[in-house]
């Protein structure tokens, strides 16, 4: 075949497309047409959201969601029940939901395995006195609907086939929500706090807080954590250049430096984050791991001050009594 012959194929697909969906102006937009015209301003007085102008031109049934039909942005989809990922992403809800009143499911227009679960409820496999004392801590200051799966460290259930299938690194705390489950600790708080937005606990997108609460999460388990195990083995730090965290000395001005500047992480606001390294400087001043200078003893002291703690402390003390009994 040609080129010129490709080419004139390709202008008669064009032709044919246009004739096929482009409707005359004068029809496109009433009512009995059956099509309407998404994407380019239709004739009309007031003036359209400048968001709009830019939208591509494409043809849109008129057609209610409960028709089978959803919010199909650029092309029609009937009867799947979604729409494309990157049509919801670019869309302006406000401008079609203006346009389309009562017509657009945005709930509809979502994969049902993408959903967050409507039920939050959450099950907390969980340990006393390990690291999962203050997720536990963290759930009841969020007021959470949770349940307890305790294990019991005595006899190793952490270790049994069945807990290694949820983690295989046999540790606490895991949290699951509906089909969704979560590991490793600052996953675990991050998970419930913004589950429990409500509450307060996590800065939400776009807070100049966000930053510095994401990154005082992961400091803890990234740097805290191997400068802690270098000093209590009693090991040389790597040298500056090859090691990640610095070195113990270097996270521990930095801490202290930070709880100087006001009564939590954060300055005044109390987050997810405070619970986190509460509960880690309360256990490591506790056994001596790190000094226990006059910044980092208030700190302690203003956390373990919080009802919630208080209440989670005791509901563990009780656990703690109760998995002991059953291990001998």
């Amino acid at each position: 075949m040609s080129t010129s012959t490709k080419w004139l194929d390709l202008a008669r697909g064009m032709i044919a497309f246009q004739d096929h969906f482009m409707i005359p102006a004068r029809r496109r937009n009433h009512p009995a047409s059956g099509y309407v015209l998404v994407g380019r301003r239709p004739p009309r007085r007031r003036p359209e959201p400048a968001h709009s102008r830019c939208w591509c031109r494409s043809i849109r049934p008129r057609m209610p969601a409960e028709h089978g039909m959803t919010a199909s942005f650029g092309v029609a989809v009937a009867s799947m029940g979604v729409a494309p990922a990157h049509a919801v992403r670019h869309a302006g809800k406000g401008f079609l939901n203006d346009r389309f009143p009562g017509e657009v499911d945005w709930t509809a227009s979502f994969p049902q395995d993408h959903r967050m679960p409507t039920d939050r409820h959450l099950i907390l496999y969980h340990a006393p006195h390990s690291r999962s004392a203050g997720a536990r801590m963290l759930l009841e200051e969020l007021n959470a609907d949770y349940t307890l799966h305790p294990l019991n460290f005595k006899t190793n259930e952490q270790r049994a086939p069945a807990y290694l299938e949820i983690n295989p690194m046999g540790k606490v705390p895991a949290l699951r929500h509906g089909d969704v489950l979560i590991t490793e600790q600052a996953a675990v708080y991050m998970y419930a706090a913004e589950l429990y937005a409500q509450a307060g606990l996590s800065p939400a997108v776009g807070d100049p807080l966000r930053g510095p609460y994401l990154r005082w999460m992961v400091f803890y388990g990234s740097c805290l954590e191997p400068a802690l195990v270098d000093r209590s083995m009693q090991r040389p730090p790597a040298p500056a250049s090859r090691s990640p965290y610095g070195d113990f000395d270097a996270v521990n001005h930095l801490i202290n430096a930070q709880l100087a500047r006001g009564p939590y992480l954060l300055g005044d606001r109390f987050t997810a984050a405070d619970v986190l390294w509460g509960a880690a400087l309360h256990w490591m001043v506790g056994f001596k791991l790190v000094p226990e200078t006059p910044v980092i003893r208030a700190y302690v002291d203003r956390i373990q001050a919080r009802p919630a703690i208080q209440r989670a402390q005791a509901l563990d003390a009780a656990l703690a009594a109760e998995l002991s009994t059953a291990a001998t």
